[in-house]
């Protein structure tokens, strides 16, 4: 998953993102194969909750949810785009944890 820093100007620009949600299940669900990766990656996906509900909380217009996803949800990402890529060839493609690192990939 890729966060772009500015909205995009055309159509042409536009880069479809996926949900964490299927992703952070399917790596509940394995965590019994890897406790520790697991529990590590549902943090990092939990800090992105959280960006996400203070800003729905305050109510954030356009620019600040931009720039609040540029400065601390894009770190996040592509600290986890980079532990996916890493633990991923460490397990079984259908393992509950080969699948869910491949998931969550693929978004």
């Amino acid at each position: 998953m890729k966060l772009t820093s500015s909205y995009p100007k055309s159509a042409s620009e536009i880069i479809l993102v996926g949900c964490w949600a299927p992703a952070r299940r399917k790596i509940y669900e394995a965590k019994e194969e890897s406790l520790q990766a697991a529990y590590w990656l549902l943090g990092q996906i939990g800090h992105l909750y959280r960006i996400e509900t203070e800003l729905r909380k305050t109510k954030s217009g356009g620019a600040l949810r931009e720039a609040r996803r540029a400065s601390y949800s894009k770190m996040i990402v592509n600290r986890l785009e980079k532990v996916l890529r890493k633990k991923q060839p460490g397990y079984l493609p259908q393992s509950q944890m080969g699948k869910a690192l491949g998931d969550a990939l693929g978004q």
